[in-house]
């Protein structure tokens, strides 16, 4: 694992696999900064 790895917000990682936690506003920054 590269140093910047690190760096991704773990509560992103966290809900990620379950996207029912996963707030609105969760979904809006992954749209804005990833797009894919």
């Amino acid at each position: 694992m590269q140093e910047s790895d690190k760096t991704i917000p773990k509560i992103i990682f966290q809900t990620y696999h379950d996207k029912s936690k996963i707030p609105q506003k969760v979904y809006d920054n992954i749209k804005k900064y990833a797009p894919d």
